[in-house]
């Protein structure tokens, strides 16, 4: 796609930087047919017991900058892979794009260090770079 491509334009062109964390890379292979552009891996910043990975994970709840693990997930534990992105965005990223409704809403109302977007905001950003 045109989205795509700007992408690796601007990765390879050294203007932004594309980072993921297990969770991402997870949900890309069990679609193998689509393939995003080259990121980098970090771990993710916070930890859910089930859910986090030894060794690509940092301790805590991820609240070092401004949102935690908990304030993302339900109470019954729902979302918390949501919750891990979100915590991780927040500590290491200017821009989340997610199409899932309920974090972006969830994201806007936190007090979180990066601009969530939904696809259609990451075309318009990419359209002024």
């Amino acid at each position: 796609t045109a989205v795509n491509e700007s992408l690796r334009r601007l990765i390879r062109d050294k203007k932004i930087e594309l980072i993921t964390t297990h969770i991402q890379e997870d949900e890309l292979a069990m679609a193998p047919e689509v393939t995003g552009p080259e990121s980098e891996k970090i771990p993710t910043e916070g930890s859910v017991l089930g859910v986090s990975r030894l060794g690509e994970a940092t301790c805590g709840d991820g609240s070092g900058q401004g949102l935690s693990v908990d304030d993302i997930k339900t109470d019954n534990g729902n979302h918390a892979k949501d919750a891990l992105i979100a915590t991780t965005a927040s500590h290491h990223a200017d821009y989340l794009i997610t199409e899932d409704k309920r974090l972006l809403k969830k994201m806007k109302q936190l007090p979180t260090k990066c601009v969530v977007l939904d696809f259609e905001g990451l075309k318009n950003l990419l359209a002024n770079l």
